[in-house]
């Protein structure tokens, strides 16, 4: 007989409730509690369909031809808002829910003693989700599917309170299993401080969503059902509802216990009892337009495409290929099943596994491994020798970066930069053997790389051609670098009026356009417009930095006259971008050349001035 877990403090009111019936003082064992129930006067037997009338008539009604996905016959049963919560019995004045069915389970309350047992196989937990329910009952292979294992549900809120209780409590729930993947911010469980919590997200919010490719997801989640149900520490899963990606990882459970199609479909559609906003059948909704609508079918559609002589053995393959073992398969078997399962062996294939090892030891010396199983191996250099190159090959695909880890010998090459007017933004000396060089070279002022003389060489050979549009892009080193690169001169294209030589450093413009001593300013050299009415640009002079303070004046011919402060100037205008002063001279004097003031912390070199020439 298999053993079961119960509250020492629920057994010992049962029997202090006897006690207190009979007037003994007797220490009961659990295996006596039913028959000393009985011995009491008043003893009462209580039977009654825990399960409602509705999915009674469609259980007992309804099978299904695991050929033929295109009918459903739960939208006949599944009517209206019938209620998917289990129904209760009074006794003792106490209302009872969630027992396990078949079996008799003693009460005492109110004065009164007795047993309880539901009568139908399906357990349903009374839930405010109206879509809790044991996994047990089923037939499957060899037996039937143990009741307390493992519950199917919807999402548990920290308000349902009485909820939290009746699966902490009542039902024991010692793990939870969530699979609402990334749309879930918690990461513990709401039942309890002591429930273990698991919530896979490799595929997202909907990783599980009638979909069988989220491996990664998967393996976690079953580690989880089958390291718990190990354990002995009954599993709560659940989405939001309880019903699409809850019934993906239901169906694969179940079809791995070996129970039928018809059972796994039936099971499914169970959760339409929670009205018609959660109708779910097994062929889809015929004017299905979302992906959940048909999602079930797809499921078995995707599930009978697997590899297998029968649906079972294909979700055996499956949960194989997730890396689990035929021990650990078989175990979780054992562990669900009441009865005698059959033992399975999954179809794996075995791989050659074959080694070049120089200068070192490997400490695995299997030369094959099994399909979905890890394999893994130590290397050790020999002889005072390190570790220079790992290679590791997997079905003819390079793996050594997802599988490899430790210490290899990196050889490095020297990289030597040769420049002249330009500089480069890739300071390293030396680059990795195998590895991407890259650089982008840029001229300094008044220099430019269209026409410059640029040469590289890797290992003796030119490869000048990773050089493009200024940038240097080797995919893959293999010899010392070295790279030589000669700016030219940039061709201006306009004249440079301004004559840095030809300043009065520590002047001003006055208001008379005489220069007067002035520390913080420059006045620049005479600039020759040519005429009047011509378009003047200043780029670099920093005057701009208070327009209303540096000045210009003209030359009429005769003497100096008409300053006025730059801001004034006809058509002034200042483009940040461009750094350049723009304004016209006046057309209505003869004006043959014009000079101004600056702040004396101008670099004067870098001053530009053009009359009628853009600064390009």
């Amino acid at each position: 007989m298999q053993k079961k877990l119960y509250e020492e403090a629920s057994v010992q009111a049962i029997a202090n409730a006897i006690r207190a019936k009979n007037g003994e003082a007797t220490t009961y064992k659990i295996g006596e509690m039913a028959d000393a129930v009985r011995a009491l006067s008043g003893s009462e037997a209580v039977e009654w369909h825990q399960c409602p009338e509705a999915v009674r008539n469609y259980l007992a009604n309804v099978t299904y031809d695991p050929s033929d996905y295109t009918s459903s016959a739960i939208e006949t049963y599944a009517t209206g808002d019938v209620q998917s919560n289990p129904n209760g019995v009074q006794a003792g004045g106490v209302a009872h829910y969630n027992e396990v069915p078949n079996v008799e389970t003693p009460w005492a309350a109110g004065g009164k003693a007795g047993t309880l047992k539901p009568l139908d196989a399906v357990r349903w937990i009374k839930s405010p989700t109206r879509n809790a329910r044991d996994l047990g009952g089923w037939p499957c292979d060899g037996g039937t599917v143990q009741y307390g294992k493992l519950f199917r549900g919807g999402e548990v809120a920290t308000s349902d309170t009485e909820f939290v209780r009746t699966l902490h409590d009542e039902i024991g729930i010692r793990a939870e299993l969530e699979l609402q993947g990334t749309d879930v911010a918690e990461d513990y469980s709401v039942i309890g401080s002591d429930v273990d919590f698991c919530c896979p997200t490799d595929g997202g919010s909907y990783w599980a969503y009638y979909s069988i490719t989220s491996k990664a997801s998967m393996r976690q989640a079953f580690r989880f059902i089958f390291d718990s149900v190990a354990r002995g520490r009954p599993v709560y899963f659940h989405c939001s509802a309880g019903a699409d990606r809850t019934g993906t990882i239901a169906c694969l459970i179940e079809a791995l216990l070996g129970m039928s199609q018809s059972d796994i479909d039936r099971d499914y559609e169970l959760t339409s009892f929670n009205g018609a906003t959660y109708l779910r059948k097994r062929c889809g909704r015929e004017y299905a337009t979302d992906q959940w609508e048909c999602g079930y079918k797809n499921l078995i559609t995707a599930i009978t495409a697997l590899s297998g002589q029968t649906f079972r053995d294909k979700v055996i393959n499956y949960i194989a290929s997730l890396g689990f073992t035929a021990a650990e398969i078989n175990g979780f078997r054992a562990a669900m099943i009441d009865g005698t399962p059959e033992t399975v062996s999954p179809v794996v294939a075995t791989y050659t596994v074959s080694k070049s090892i120089s200068g070192a030891e490997i400490s695995n010396s299997a030369t094959s491994a099994t399909q979905y199983q890890p394999y893994s191996a130590e290397i050790a250099p020999t002889g005072g020798k390190v570790i220079s190159s790992v290679k590791v090959m997997m079905g003819g695909q390079d793996v050594t970066a997802e599988v490899f880890s430790g210490t290899q010998a990196i050889r490095r090459y020297a990289v030597t930069k040769t420049l002249k007017n330009c500089t480069i933004d890739n300071a390293k000396k030396a680059a990795v053997d195998g590895e991407g060089y890259g650089a982008t070279i840029t001229p300094v002022g008044g220099y430019t790389l269209t026409g410059a003389t640029i040469t590289i060489v890797m290992g003796g050979v030119d490869v000048s051609t990773y050089y493009s549009g200024g940038k240097i892009a080797i995919p893959s080193v293999t010899g010392d670098i070295a790279i030589t690169v000669t700016a030219v001169p940039t061709t201006s294209a306009y004249t440079n009026l301004f004559d840095p030589s030809g300043i009065h450093a520590g002047y001003r413009i006055n208001s008379g356009a005489a220069l007067e001593a002035n520390s913080s300013q420059n006045v620049s050299n005479n600039i020759d417009l040519g005429g009047s009415g011509v378009t003047v640009r200043i780029k670099g002079s920093k005057a701009n930095t208070d327009a209303s303070t540096y000045r210009i004046c003209y030359f009429n011919g005769n003497n100096w006259t008409g300053a006025i402060h730059l801001q004034n100037a006809d058509g002034y205008a200042y483009d940040a971008v461009t750094d350049t002063i723009t304004f016209t001279s006046s057309s209505n004097v003869l004006h043959t050349k014009l000079r101004f003031s600056y702040p004396s912390t101008t670099d004067s070199a870098a001053i530009v001035v053009t009359v009628n020439e853009p600064i390009t």
